[in-house]
């Protein structure tokens, strides 16, 4: 019966690492090598400069839902040549506050670094 509960504890500490706590946020499973396909698409369909592409960061990294905000960080990456002392002040200032999960923080902050 210990055991029991050590595992079922374990599993909700598990739970609570990898998922947000916040009730309305969404995770479709689309796997990421997709996501940067089709951000790579939109960036070569459109002409949009660096201002473009934060406010387009800013919009999508408020998303509730997961493949949203990769798409918002892989956008403005595709512009990582103009990333500057601001761009660090934008990541503290917009996209700290809206990481909600371990996968999203983990794997956006690699590309940063």
């Amino acid at each position: 019966m210990e055991m029991e509960m050590e595992k079922w504890a374990l599993l909700q500490l598990m739970y609570k690492i990898i998922n947000p706590d916040i009730s309305n946020y969404v995770k479709y499973g689309v796997k990421v090598a997709e996501i940067e396909n089709i951000v790579k698409n939109v960036y070569n369909k459109f002409i949009c400069n660096y201002q473009d592409a934060i406010e387009i960061f800013k919009t999508l990294t408020k998303s509730n839902v997961e493949e949203e905000k990769f798409a918002a960080f892989f956008f403005l990456n595709r512009f990582k040549k103009k990333f500057n002392e601001g761009t660090i002040d934008l990541f503290r200032e917009e996209y700290a506050k809206h990481c909600h999960t371990w996968s999203h923080c983990d794997s956006t902050c690699v590309r940063v670094i």
